[in-house]
Protein backbone atom coordinates (compact mmCIF):
# COMPACT_ATOMS: atom_id res chain seq x y z
CA UNK A 1 0.00 0.00 0.00
CA UNK A 2 1.45 3.29 -1.07
CA UNK A 3 1.81 6.14 2.47
CA UNK A 4 -0.33 8.57 2.57
CA UNK A 5 2.01 11.32 0.62
CA UNK A 6 1.66 9.08 -2.27
CA UNK A 7 -1.75 8.10 -2.44
CA UNK A 8 -3.41 8.61 -6.40
CA UNK A 9 -4.98 11.48 -6.28
CA UNK A 10 -9.31 11.01 -6.41
CA UNK A 11 -10.25 11.21 -9.42
CA UNK A 12 -12.14 13.95 -11.20
CA UNK A 13 -15.53 12.49 -12.61
CA UNK A 14 -16.57 13.84 -16.23
CA UNK A 15 -20.60 13.47 -16.94
CA UNK A 16 -21.69 10.09 -19.00
CA UNK A 17 -20.86 10.86 -22.88
CA UNK A 18 -23.79 9.80 -25.10
CA UNK A 19 -22.25 6.69 -25.92
CA UNK A 20 -22.11 5.91 -21.93
CA UNK A 21 -18.72 6.18 -20.94
CA UNK A 22 -17.74 8.01 -17.58
CA UNK A 23 -14.00 9.86 -17.95
CA UNK A 24 -12.39 10.29 -14.86
CA UNK A 25 -9.12 12.99 -14.50
CA UNK A 26 -6.44 11.63 -12.64
CA UNK A 27 -3.71 13.80 -10.86
CA UNK A 28 -0.51 11.08 -10.39
CA UNK A 29 1.93 11.92 -7.50
CA UNK A 30 4.69 13.36 -8.62
CA UNK A 31 8.23 12.78 -7.65
CA UNK A 32 9.53 15.03 -4.60
CA UNK A 33 11.33 17.91 -6.56
CA UNK A 34 13.87 17.66 -4.20
CA UNK A 35 14.96 14.44 -5.37
CA UNK A 36 17.40 13.51 -8.33
CA UNK A 37 15.74 11.69 -10.91
CA UNK A 38 18.51 9.77 -12.68
CA UNK A 39 18.15 9.35 -16.55
CA UNK A 40 19.79 8.39 -19.80
CA UNK A 41 22.05 11.74 -21.21
CA UNK A 42 22.12 13.53 -18.15
CA UNK A 43 23.76 14.41 -15.39
CA UNK A 44 27.62 13.66 -14.10
CA UNK A 45 30.38 12.58 -16.33
CA UNK A 46 33.29 10.95 -15.75
CA UNK A 47 36.50 11.00 -18.17
CA UNK A 48 37.58 8.67 -20.43
CA UNK A 49 40.24 8.51 -22.60
CA UNK A 50 41.10 5.67 -25.50
CA UNK A 51 44.64 5.74 -26.22
CA UNK A 52 46.43 4.61 -29.03
CA UNK A 53 47.41 1.09 -28.98
CA UNK A 54 43.43 0.46 -27.32
CA UNK A 55 44.27 0.56 -23.67
CA UNK A 56 40.64 2.43 -22.32
CA UNK A 57 40.80 3.83 -19.04
CA UNK A 58 38.40 6.23 -16.96
CA UNK A 59 37.87 7.90 -13.60
CA UNK A 60 37.15 5.12 -11.55
CA UNK A 61 36.52 7.05 -8.79
CA UNK A 62 32.72 8.61 -10.06
CA UNK A 63 31.85 5.28 -11.39
CA UNK A 64 29.22 5.62 -8.07
CA UNK A 65 27.89 9.48 -9.18
CA UNK A 66 28.01 9.49 -13.08
CA UNK A 67 26.01 8.60 -16.22
CA UNK A 68 27.91 9.18 -18.91
CA UNK A 69 31.65 8.40 -19.93
CA UNK A 70 33.19 11.21 -21.91
CA UNK A 71 35.89 9.11 -24.02
CA UNK A 72 38.58 11.09 -26.09
CA UNK A 73 39.53 8.83 -29.05
CA UNK A 74 43.16 9.76 -31.21
CA UNK A 75 41.94 9.87 -35.11
CA UNK A 76 45.27 7.69 -35.11
CA UNK A 77 43.43 4.96 -33.21
CA UNK A 78 40.33 4.59 -35.95
CA UNK A 79 42.14 5.01 -39.27
CA UNK A 80 45.55 3.43 -37.73
CA UNK A 81 46.83 1.58 -41.12
CA UNK A 82 45.92 3.47 -44.00
CA UNK A 83 43.38 5.32 -45.88
CA UNK A 84 39.71 4.16 -45.16
CA UNK A 85 41.15 1.16 -43.14
CA UNK A 86 38.70 1.24 -39.92
CA UNK A 87 39.34 -0.22 -36.77
CA UNK A 88 36.26 -0.26 -34.24
CA UNK A 89 37.20 -2.94 -32.21
CA UNK A 90 38.86 -0.31 -29.61
CA UNK A 91 36.16 2.05 -29.55
CA UNK A 92 32.91 -1.01 -29.74
CA UNK A 93 34.85 -2.35 -26.58
CA UNK A 94 35.51 1.54 -24.60
CA UNK A 95 31.55 1.71 -25.56
CA UNK A 96 30.52 -1.73 -24.07
CA UNK A 97 32.46 -1.40 -21.43
CA UNK A 98 30.68 2.41 -20.46
CA UNK A 99 27.13 0.43 -20.59
CA UNK A 100 28.10 -2.38 -18.58
CA UNK A 101 28.60 0.12 -16.06
CA UNK A 102 25.36 1.46 -16.48
CA UNK A 103 26.67 4.63 -18.22
CA UNK A 104 26.26 6.15 -21.87
CA UNK A 105 29.12 6.81 -24.19
CA UNK A 106 29.94 10.82 -24.78
CA UNK A 107 32.55 10.14 -27.88
CA UNK A 108 34.72 13.07 -28.65
CA UNK A 109 37.49 12.08 -32.19
CA UNK A 110 40.68 14.21 -31.48
CA UNK A 111 42.68 14.91 -34.68
CA UNK A 112 45.86 16.50 -33.57
CA UNK A 113 46.59 17.14 -29.47
CA UNK A 114 49.57 19.87 -29.36
CA UNK A 115 51.86 18.09 -26.62
CA UNK A 116 53.30 14.61 -26.92
CA UNK A 117 54.24 12.69 -23.88
CA UNK A 118 54.90 8.64 -22.96
CA UNK A 119 51.36 8.25 -22.00
CA UNK A 120 48.28 10.34 -22.74
CA UNK A 121 49.37 12.86 -25.64
CA UNK A 122 50.41 10.57 -28.21
CA UNK A 123 50.61 11.61 -31.73
CA UNK A 124 47.09 11.12 -32.70
CA UNK A 125 47.54 12.15 -36.77
CA UNK A 126 48.02 8.50 -37.84
CA UNK A 127 51.35 8.12 -39.27
CA UNK A 128 49.96 6.79 -42.83
CA UNK A 129 48.84 10.27 -43.35
CA UNK A 130 51.88 12.46 -41.72
CA UNK A 131 54.20 10.13 -44.01
CA UNK A 132 52.56 10.90 -46.84
CA UNK A 133 55.06 12.05 -49.42
CA UNK A 134 52.85 14.76 -51.04
CA UNK A 135 53.44 17.02 -47.47
CA UNK A 136 54.78 20.35 -48.26
CA UNK A 137 56.23 21.31 -44.47
CA UNK A 138 56.08 25.28 -44.24
CA UNK A 139 58.60 27.13 -41.54
CA UNK A 140 57.09 30.91 -42.30
CA UNK A 141 54.07 32.27 -41.90
CA UNK A 142 51.05 32.82 -44.66
CA UNK A 143 49.70 29.76 -46.67
CA UNK A 144 51.35 28.95 -49.99
CA UNK A 145 50.46 27.26 -52.55
CA UNK A 146 50.81 23.67 -51.77
CA UNK A 147 51.24 23.76 -48.42
CA UNK A 148 49.94 20.86 -46.30
CA UNK A 149 51.98 21.12 -42.57
CA UNK A 150 53.09 24.08 -40.68
CA UNK A 151 56.00 23.96 -37.98
CA UNK A 152 55.04 24.63 -34.57
CA UNK A 153 55.49 25.22 -31.00
CA UNK A 154 52.86 24.66 -28.39
CA UNK A 155 53.00 26.59 -25.22
CA UNK A 156 49.46 26.51 -23.78
CA UNK A 157 49.65 23.04 -22.71
CA UNK A 158 53.10 22.56 -21.88
CA UNK A 159 53.71 21.98 -18.17
CA UNK A 160 56.70 20.04 -18.35
CA UNK A 161 59.28 20.26 -21.31
CA UNK A 162 61.46 17.98 -20.20
CA UNK A 163 58.86 15.03 -20.36
CA UNK A 164 56.70 16.73 -22.86
CA UNK A 165 57.77 17.51 -26.72
CA UNK A 166 55.85 20.90 -26.96
CA UNK A 167 58.27 22.75 -29.47
CA UNK A 168 59.30 22.20 -33.06
CA UNK A 169 56.39 20.06 -33.87
CA UNK A 170 54.27 19.39 -36.94
CA UNK A 171 50.82 19.90 -37.55
CA UNK A 172 48.51 20.12 -40.84
CA UNK A 173 47.05 23.19 -42.51
CA UNK A 174 43.61 23.39 -41.41
CA UNK A 175 43.29 24.14 -45.38
CA UNK A 176 44.89 21.78 -46.90
CA UNK A 177 41.65 20.28 -48.89
CA UNK A 178 42.96 16.47 -48.44
CA UNK A 179 42.79 17.05 -44.52
CA UNK A 180 39.51 18.47 -45.11
CA UNK A 181 38.56 15.28 -47.16
CA UNK A 182 40.10 12.90 -44.75
CA UNK A 183 37.87 14.85 -41.45
CA UNK A 184 34.49 14.48 -43.50
CA UNK A 185 35.36 11.16 -44.52
CA UNK A 186 35.99 9.94 -40.76
CA UNK A 187 32.69 11.75 -39.89
CA UNK A 188 30.60 9.94 -42.12
CA UNK A 189 32.64 6.90 -41.49
CA UNK A 190 31.45 6.93 -37.65
CA UNK A 191 27.89 7.61 -38.72
CA UNK A 192 27.52 4.71 -40.58
CA UNK A 193 29.10 2.73 -37.98
CA UNK A 194 27.17 4.28 -35.07
CA UNK A 195 23.97 5.92 -35.85
CA UNK A 196 21.83 3.70 -35.99
CA UNK A 197 19.52 1.44 -34.03
CA UNK A 198 22.16 -1.35 -32.65
CA UNK A 199 23.79 1.66 -30.94
CA UNK A 200 22.58 4.97 -30.71
CA UNK A 201 20.92 4.02 -27.33
CA UNK A 202 25.01 3.65 -26.05
CA UNK A 203 25.97 6.94 -27.01
CA UNK A 204 24.63 9.86 -25.43
CA UNK A 205 26.35 12.28 -28.06
CA UNK A 206 29.19 13.11 -30.20
CA UNK A 207 31.53 16.33 -29.58
CA UNK A 208 32.41 17.93 -33.00
CA UNK A 209 35.73 18.30 -32.36
CA UNK A 210 37.72 18.07 -35.50
CA UNK A 211 37.54 22.32 -36.17
CA UNK A 212 40.46 23.99 -34.43
CA UNK A 213 42.07 20.61 -33.81
CA UNK A 214 40.15 20.02 -30.18
CA UNK A 215 37.72 23.00 -31.11
CA UNK A 216 38.90 24.06 -27.79
CA UNK A 217 41.47 26.99 -26.04
CA UNK A 218 43.76 24.52 -26.52
CA UNK A 219 45.05 25.94 -30.07
CA UNK A 220 45.43 29.22 -28.28
CA UNK A 221 49.06 29.37 -26.81
CA UNK A 222 50.25 27.27 -30.73
CA UNK A 223 52.13 29.45 -32.53
CA UNK A 224 54.90 28.78 -35.79
CA UNK A 225 57.72 28.05 -34.62
CA UNK A 226 60.70 31.01 -35.13
CA UNK A 227 58.01 33.67 -34.64
CA UNK A 228 57.41 32.85 -30.92
CA UNK A 229 58.69 34.92 -28.02
CA UNK A 230 55.59 34.00 -25.22
CA UNK A 231 52.39 32.02 -24.98
CA UNK A 232 50.03 34.07 -26.83
CA UNK A 233 52.40 36.11 -28.69
CA UNK A 234 54.34 35.40 -32.08
CA UNK A 235 52.73 34.44 -35.63
CA UNK A 236 49.77 32.02 -34.94
CA UNK A 237 48.88 28.48 -36.25
CA UNK A 238 46.05 29.56 -38.90
CA UNK A 239 42.62 28.26 -38.06
CA UNK A 240 40.45 26.94 -40.83
CA UNK A 241 38.53 29.04 -43.00
CA UNK A 242 35.30 29.51 -42.93
CA UNK A 243 34.35 27.10 -46.11
CA UNK A 244 36.47 24.19 -44.07
CA UNK A 245 34.52 24.49 -40.93
CA UNK A 246 30.71 24.57 -42.74
CA UNK A 247 32.25 21.21 -44.48
CA UNK A 248 32.91 19.61 -41.17
CA UNK A 249 29.76 20.97 -39.47
CA UNK A 250 27.87 19.79 -42.53
CA UNK A 251 28.90 16.22 -42.05
CA UNK A 252 27.80 16.33 -38.63
CA UNK A 253 24.38 17.83 -39.41
CA UNK A 254 23.83 14.53 -41.13
CA UNK A 255 23.31 12.39 -38.07
CA UNK A 256 19.61 11.44 -37.71
CA UNK A 257 19.70 9.53 -33.82
CA UNK A 258 22.40 10.77 -31.70
CA UNK A 259 23.02 14.51 -30.35
CA UNK A 260 25.71 16.20 -32.29
CA UNK A 261 27.17 18.99 -29.20
CA UNK A 262 29.37 21.67 -31.12
CA UNK A 263 32.42 22.92 -28.70
CA UNK A 264 31.84 26.59 -28.32
CA UNK A 265 35.53 27.86 -28.16
CA UNK A 266 36.14 28.87 -31.68
CA UNK A 267 39.66 30.07 -30.79
CA UNK A 268 39.51 33.99 -30.55
CA UNK A 269 36.34 34.39 -32.78
CA UNK A 270 33.32 35.12 -31.11
CA UNK A 271 32.16 38.79 -32.00
CA UNK A 272 29.72 39.01 -35.03
CA UNK A 273 32.09 41.10 -36.71
CA UNK A 274 34.44 38.13 -36.43
CA UNK A 275 32.82 36.13 -39.38
CA UNK A 276 30.11 33.21 -39.26
CA UNK A 277 30.27 31.20 -35.50
CA UNK A 278 30.12 27.29 -35.98
CA UNK A 279 28.07 27.52 -32.90
CA UNK A 280 25.03 30.07 -34.83
CA UNK A 281 25.81 28.04 -38.06
CA UNK A 282 25.08 24.52 -36.59
CA UNK A 283 22.15 25.64 -34.18
CA UNK A 284 20.91 27.30 -36.81
CA UNK A 285 20.15 24.95 -39.02
CA UNK A 286 19.16 22.17 -36.40
CA UNK A 287 16.34 25.01 -35.69
CA UNK A 288 15.28 25.05 -39.42
CA UNK A 289 15.50 21.06 -40.31
CA UNK A 290 15.36 19.24 -36.99
CA UNK A 291 18.87 17.87 -36.27
CA UNK A 292 19.80 17.24 -32.98
CA UNK A 293 22.21 19.91 -32.30
CA UNK A 294 23.40 21.13 -28.91
CA UNK A 295 26.75 22.65 -27.19
CA UNK A 296 29.28 22.17 -24.81
CA UNK A 297 32.39 24.66 -23.25
CA UNK A 298 35.34 23.02 -21.54
CA UNK A 299 36.64 25.80 -18.95
CA UNK A 300 33.42 27.33 -17.97
CA UNK A 301 35.09 29.86 -15.26
CA UNK A 302 36.62 31.32 -18.68
CA UNK A 303 34.80 30.69 -21.23
CA UNK A 304 31.93 32.18 -19.82
CA UNK A 305 32.28 35.76 -20.80
CA UNK A 306 32.80 34.36 -24.02
CA UNK A 307 29.56 32.80 -24.42
CA UNK A 308 27.63 36.02 -23.34
CA UNK A 309 29.60 38.08 -26.42
CA UNK A 310 28.13 35.72 -28.95
CA UNK A 311 24.31 34.86 -27.34
CA UNK A 312 24.93 39.04 -27.28
CA UNK A 313 24.19 38.51 -31.35
CA UNK A 314 23.16 35.05 -32.13
CA UNK A 315 19.68 33.86 -31.56
CA UNK A 316 20.40 30.27 -32.76
CA UNK A 317 23.43 29.97 -29.84
CA UNK A 318 21.00 30.93 -26.71
CA UNK A 319 17.84 28.81 -28.37
CA UNK A 320 20.06 25.79 -29.30
CA UNK A 321 19.30 23.73 -26.28
CA UNK A 322 16.10 23.73 -27.59
CA UNK A 323 17.12 21.35 -30.36
CA UNK A 324 20.47 19.47 -28.13
CA UNK A 325 21.73 18.65 -24.93
CA UNK A 326 24.40 21.40 -23.38
CA UNK A 327 27.02 20.11 -21.72
CA UNK A 328 30.18 21.87 -19.33
CA UNK A 329 32.82 21.08 -17.83
CA UNK A 330 35.51 23.17 -15.28
CA UNK A 331 39.27 23.77 -16.79
CA UNK A 332 40.73 21.85 -14.43
CA UNK A 333 41.44 21.79 -10.22
CA UNK A 334 44.94 23.83 -10.41
CA UNK A 335 44.90 27.71 -10.15
CA UNK A 336 41.14 28.16 -10.18
CA UNK A 337 39.67 31.64 -9.10
CA UNK A 338 37.33 30.14 -6.92
CA UNK A 339 34.73 32.97 -7.58
CA UNK A 340 35.31 32.43 -11.27
CA UNK A 341 34.00 28.96 -10.99
CA UNK A 342 31.59 29.53 -8.82
CA UNK A 343 30.06 32.15 -11.24
CA UNK A 344 30.07 29.37 -14.19
CA UNK A 345 28.61 27.03 -12.04
CA UNK A 346 25.28 29.11 -11.25
CA UNK A 347 25.52 29.18 -15.07
CA UNK A 348 24.16 25.99 -15.52
CA UNK A 349 21.02 26.43 -15.10
CA UNK A 350 20.15 29.40 -17.36
CA UNK A 351 22.67 27.52 -20.01
CA UNK A 352 20.20 24.91 -19.36
CA UNK A 353 23.35 22.14 -18.96
CA UNK A 354 21.78 18.68 -19.38
CA UNK A 355 25.76 16.84 -18.18
CA UNK A 356 28.76 18.23 -16.19
CA UNK A 357 32.26 16.64 -16.59
CA UNK A 358 34.13 16.49 -13.38
CA UNK A 359 37.26 15.01 -15.84
CA UNK A 360 40.00 13.20 -13.38
CA UNK A 361 39.29 14.91 -10.03
CA UNK A 362 38.30 12.99 -7.00
CA UNK A 363 36.90 16.12 -5.08
CA UNK A 364 34.00 17.67 -7.24
CA UNK A 365 31.45 15.88 -5.57
CA UNK A 366 32.89 17.03 -1.98
CA UNK A 367 34.48 20.26 -2.75
CA UNK A 368 32.81 22.65 -0.64
CA UNK A 369 33.85 25.50 -3.05
CA UNK A 370 30.86 24.51 -5.64
CA UNK A 371 29.41 21.50 -4.30
CA UNK A 372 26.59 23.18 -3.14
CA UNK A 373 25.44 24.74 -6.77
CA UNK A 374 26.62 21.19 -8.22
CA UNK A 375 24.25 19.31 -6.15
CA UNK A 376 20.77 22.49 -7.05
CA UNK A 377 21.68 21.50 -10.35
CA UNK A 378 21.79 18.20 -10.31
CA UNK A 379 17.76 18.50 -8.93
CA UNK A 380 16.45 19.53 -11.78
CA UNK A 381 19.18 18.73 -14.42
CA UNK A 382 18.22 17.64 -17.69
CA UNK A 383 14.63 16.56 -18.70
CA UNK A 384 12.36 15.70 -15.82
CA UNK A 385 9.25 14.94 -17.56
CA UNK A 386 5.73 14.54 -15.50
CA UNK A 387 2.38 13.12 -16.31
CA UNK A 388 0.60 16.24 -14.59
CA UNK A 389 -3.32 14.79 -15.81
CA UNK A 390 -4.63 11.30 -17.18
CA UNK A 391 -7.97 11.46 -18.72
CA UNK A 392 -9.00 7.38 -18.92
CA UNK A 393 -12.58 6.11 -18.43
CA UNK A 394 -13.75 5.00 -14.88
CA UNK A 395 -16.72 2.69 -16.90
CA UNK A 396 -16.43 1.86 -20.19
CA UNK A 397 -18.46 -0.49 -21.85
CA UNK A 398 -16.94 -3.63 -23.71
CA UNK A 399 -15.39 -3.84 -27.23
CA UNK A 400 -16.29 -0.04 -27.76
CA UNK A 401 -13.58 2.51 -28.35
CA UNK A 402 -12.73 5.11 -25.83
CA UNK A 403 -10.49 7.78 -25.57
CA UNK A 404 -7.07 8.47 -23.48
CA UNK A 405 -5.23 11.80 -22.91
CA UNK A 406 -2.32 12.61 -21.00
CA UNK A 407 -1.09 16.22 -20.35
CA UNK A 408 2.68 16.15 -20.11
CA UNK A 409 5.18 18.37 -18.27
CA UNK A 410 9.08 19.03 -18.21
CA UNK A 411 9.59 20.17 -14.54
CA UNK A 412 13.29 19.77 -15.28
CA UNK A 413 15.40 22.09 -17.38
CA UNK A 414 16.01 21.06 -19.99
CA UNK A 415 14.14 19.23 -23.29
CA UNK A 416 14.28 15.07 -23.42
CA UNK A 417 16.12 15.16 -26.77
CA UNK A 418 15.82 11.23 -28.23
CA UNK A 419 13.86 10.54 -30.88
CA UNK A 420 13.25 6.70 -30.54
CA UNK A 421 11.37 7.09 -27.04
CA UNK A 422 7.27 7.50 -27.03
CA UNK A 423 4.73 7.83 -24.69
CA UNK A 424 2.35 5.00 -23.33
CA UNK A 425 -0.58 3.82 -21.56
CA UNK A 426 -0.78 0.13 -20.33
CA UNK A 427 -4.18 -1.70 -19.38
CA UNK A 428 -3.53 -5.01 -17.13
CA UNK A 429 -5.95 -7.16 -17.16
CA UNK A 430 -7.08 -8.31 -13.25
CA UNK A 431 -8.75 -11.26 -14.85
CA UNK A 432 -5.70 -12.86 -17.00
CA UNK A 433 -3.06 -10.57 -16.48
CA UNK A 434 -3.10 -9.48 -20.34
CA UNK A 435 -1.66 -6.25 -21.53
CA UNK A 436 -2.90 -3.92 -23.97
CA UNK A 437 -0.20 -1.24 -24.85
CA UNK A 438 -1.59 2.58 -26.71
CA UNK A 439 1.07 4.43 -28.03
CA UNK A 440 0.26 8.16 -27.87
CA UNK A 441 1.55 9.80 -30.89
CA UNK A 442 3.52 12.99 -30.27
CA UNK A 443 6.90 14.02 -29.77
CA UNK A 444 8.51 14.25 -26.33
CA UNK A 445 11.16 16.61 -27.63
CA UNK A 446 8.76 19.51 -28.16
CA UNK A 447 7.85 18.90 -24.21
CA UNK A 448 9.49 21.97 -22.89
CA UNK A 449 10.61 22.93 -19.34
CA UNK A 450 8.56 26.07 -17.80
CA UNK A 451 5.76 25.88 -20.54
CA UNK A 452 2.22 24.33 -20.01
CA UNK A 453 2.28 20.66 -20.06
CA UNK A 454 1.56 19.45 -23.71
CA UNK A 455 -1.03 16.91 -24.43
CA UNK A 456 -0.92 13.54 -25.79
CA UNK A 457 -3.83 11.17 -26.87
CA UNK A 458 -4.85 8.27 -28.25
CA UNK A 459 -7.76 6.25 -28.04
CA UNK A 460 -8.58 2.13 -27.73
CA UNK A 461 -11.18 -0.75 -26.82
CA UNK A 462 -10.93 -3.66 -24.35
CA UNK A 463 -12.71 -6.71 -23.44
CA UNK A 464 -14.72 -6.81 -19.90
CA UNK A 465 -13.11 -6.33 -17.00
CA UNK A 466 -11.15 -4.56 -14.37
CA UNK A 467 -7.90 -2.73 -15.23
CA UNK A 468 -4.85 -1.62 -14.16
CA UNK A 469 -3.56 1.51 -15.95
CA UNK A 470 0.38 2.34 -16.02
CA UNK A 471 1.86 5.50 -18.24
CA UNK A 472 5.75 5.83 -19.12
CA UNK A 473 8.57 6.42 -21.84
CA UNK A 474 8.92 3.55 -23.54
CA UNK A 475 11.99 2.97 -25.84
CA UNK A 476 11.64 1.56 -29.17
CA UNK A 477 12.73 -2.10 -28.72
CA UNK A 478 14.70 -1.99 -31.90
CA UNK A 479 16.86 0.28 -30.46
CA UNK A 480 17.63 -2.12 -27.29
CA UNK A 481 16.22 -1.43 -24.26
CA UNK A 482 19.57 -0.74 -21.96
CA UNK A 483 18.54 2.83 -20.98
CA UNK A 484 14.99 3.17 -19.61
CA UNK A 485 13.73 6.67 -19.22
CA UNK A 486 11.77 7.57 -15.65
CA UNK A 487 8.86 9.52 -15.22
CA UNK A 488 9.02 12.05 -12.40
CA UNK A 489 6.11 10.73 -10.99
CA UNK A 490 6.41 9.10 -6.91
CA UNK A 491 8.55 6.08 -6.75
CA UNK A 492 6.11 3.68 -5.02
CA UNK A 493 4.12 4.49 -7.90
CA UNK A 494 6.53 3.31 -10.70
CA UNK A 495 7.75 -0.47 -11.48
CA UNK A 496 10.86 -1.48 -13.77
CA UNK A 497 10.07 -3.96 -16.00
CA UNK A 498 11.72 -5.59 -19.30
CA UNK A 499 9.64 -3.14 -21.96
CA UNK A 500 10.88 -0.01 -19.37
CA UNK A 501 9.90 1.79 -16.24
CA UNK A 502 5.66 1.52 -15.58
CA UNK A 503 3.52 4.52 -13.27
CA UNK A 504 0.54 3.65 -12.15
CA UNK A 505 -2.23 5.82 -12.30
CA UNK A 506 -5.33 4.79 -11.60
CA UNK A 507 -8.26 1.64 -12.90
CA UNK A 508 -11.28 1.14 -15.01
CA UNK A 509 -13.76 -0.83 -15.33
CA UNK A 510 -14.84 -2.19 -18.28
CA UNK A 511 -18.59 -4.06 -19.02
Amino acid sequence: MLPATACLASPTLIPPAAEGITYQVIEPPPLDPHTELRNPGRGLEQAGKLLNDGTFNNNAAMDADADITYIRVPWANLEPHGDDEWNWTDLDAAIEDTVARGKQAGIAVISWKPILDDYNFEEAVPAWYRSDPRHLRCTGAGTPAGCTYYRIDARADCYSPATQTCTNRWVFNQDDPRFIQEQVELIEAMRARYDNPQWAEKIAYIDIRSIGSWSESHTFGITLAGHSSGWQSGVRWPMPAWENMKAILDAHLEYAHIPQIVNFDNDDRYRETDGPHPWDYACSEAQLDGQQIGWRTDGIEVTLWEIDQVWSWSQAARECWRTGPVFAEPMGVFGLRPEDLTEGLRRLRSWRVSGWNNKYSTAYQQDPMYAAEVHQWLLDAGYRLQAAEVTIPLIAPAHQVFDIAVQLANVGNAPFYRDFYALEVKFTSGVDGRETVVELPGELRRVLPESEPTGFAGSTALAPGHYQVSIGIIQDPSFGSAFPVKLAQHPDTCTQEASGWWCRVGGLLVR
